[in-house]
């Protein structure tokens, strides 16, 4: 017989699709990605403050709507950055 909490965990698996350990991946991803954009804009910050010139990589994608454009800038930067989707 399962327990009160394994229950409640394979109901919220069975509704939402998601168990504890994909939450708390998510929430890892996302805490790691939002860390990065803190750490970048403090460092861009620092450089105005210092008027000093911050050689950050600068790229353009120019192409249609869905046509992978996102994909190919997530690729190349090693983690997810575009929550949104359906183009």
């Amino acid at each position: 017989e399962f327990t009160s909490r394994e229950k409640s965990e394979g109901l919220k698996k069975s509704i939402t699709g998601w168990d504890d350990r994909e939450v708390t991946k998510e929430n890892n991803e996302t805490k790691e990605k939002d860390a990065l954009y803190e750490a970048y804009n403090l460092l861009h910050n620092l450089a105005q403050d210092f008027q000093k010139p911050f050689d950050a990589p600068a790229v353009v994608v120019v192409g249609h709507q869905s046509s992978g454009k996102s994909a190919l800038i997530e690729a190349l930067m090693g983690f997810q950055f575009n929550q949104v989707g359906g183009g």
